[in-house]
């Protein structure tokens, strides 16, 4: 997210990340990643959710990487 130059909304050492992301982009990213909306951040753009797991792939992350 850093590389690709969006904002954390708050500093989370967990595996959990909230992002703001442009409500474009947002809907760019929903058809191929699966993320939580967490509400708003103003009126362009929304606090997103973005949680990793043991079962998180480097092809997922790939991914996430190429759509952002």
């Amino acid at each position: 997210f850093k590389e690709a130059g969006y904002e954390f909304y708050l500093d989370s050492p967990t595996n959990q990340q909230f992002v703001i992301i442009p409500n474009a982009k947002v809907q760019q990213l929903e058809k191929n990643i699966q993320f939580t909306h967490w509400g708003p951040y103003d009126d362009r753009n929304m606090i997103c959710r973005f949680v990793t797991s043991w079962a998180t792939t480097d092809d997922d992350l790939k991914t996430l990487k190429d759509c952002l």
